[in-house]
């Protein structure tokens, strides 16, 4: 009896620690629950995140609709055609004959710019000289070649006393025009003087007082124009133009 009581006891020992036991682990797990909920609950605290501009995400948008070009490994480079030596020197052959032709065609041009610009200047030398017939550009007549010129098809005939500075550069303004015109086997010049003024009036069939330096212009033997001024100046070499698209002549 005894020993039943003691196991009894024991027993009831037991229980209790089991108890004792129980209530500690029930205090531990509270304990951690209650440091867990700390722990979940400093967690769930809400964090406030900084507004982002309505501009940067309109640009991250348009980033994010922007196709990148993917470039493949596989792609082949092409690479630059390498020039051969002899490549290299016809280059600059041709270079060389570009630069001479471009010489050559200034150099032209060059003389022929000074040829047309005539520095020529008045000096008493010329008096008595006509300025077209000695630069060659027409041939002065006779008194007795007027009549075989006046019969031409279309003549010029200029008369002038060549006397004068302002006669020269009259002539050297005439030159231009001529030559611009293709006139120089249809322009004539005549000399006159008051010594054969009557008989050259007559042959020109001139029946009127000229003012002399002019131009007078003939059509298959009949006189068509004076080139007269009606300021009674000295005639220009514009007037000869005017009388020239009158007819149209070309140049």
């Amino acid at each position: 009896m005894k020993e039943n009581q003691t196991k009894t006891n024991v027993k009831k020992d037991g229980g209790v620690k089991k108890s004792v036991s129980k209530s500690n682990s029930s205090k531990k797990t509270s304990s951690k629950s209650s440091v867990k909920k700390t722990t979940t609950t400093a967690k769930k605290t809400p964090v406030k995140k900084p507004k982002v501009s309505s501009a940067k995400t309109e640009s991250k948008k348009v980033l994010e609709n922007v196709e990148i070009p993917v470039i493949e490994k596989d792609m082949e480079i092409k690479e630059e055609p390498k020039v051969s030596p002899i490549q290299n020197q016809s280059i600059f052959y041709r270079s060389i004959v570009c630069v001479l032709l471009a010489a050559i065609l200034l150099t032209i041009s060059y003389f022929k710019f000074f040829k047309e610009m005539d520095f020529t200047t008045y000096s008493d030398d010329w008096k008595g000289k006509s300025y077209l017939v000695s630069k060659n550009v027409v041939h002065q007549i006779s008194l007795g070649e007027i009549l075989n010129v006046v019969n031409k098809e279309d003549a010029f005939i200029f008369v002038t006393n060549m006397d004068g500075e302002e006669e020269f550069k009259l002539e050297k303004d005439l030159k231009k025009i001529v030559s611009d015109y293709h006139l120089t086997s249809r322009f004539f010049v005549y000399p006159i003087n008051s010594s054969n003024e009557t008989k050259a009036y007559e042959n020109l069939q001139v029946t009127k007082n000229i003012k002399i330096p002019t131009i007078l212009y003939y059509r298959n033997g009949v006189l068509e124009e004076i080139v007269e001024r009606e300021d009674n100046k000295m005639m220009e070499a514009a007037d000869f133009v005017h009388l020239l698209d009158i007819y149209e002549f070309k140049k």
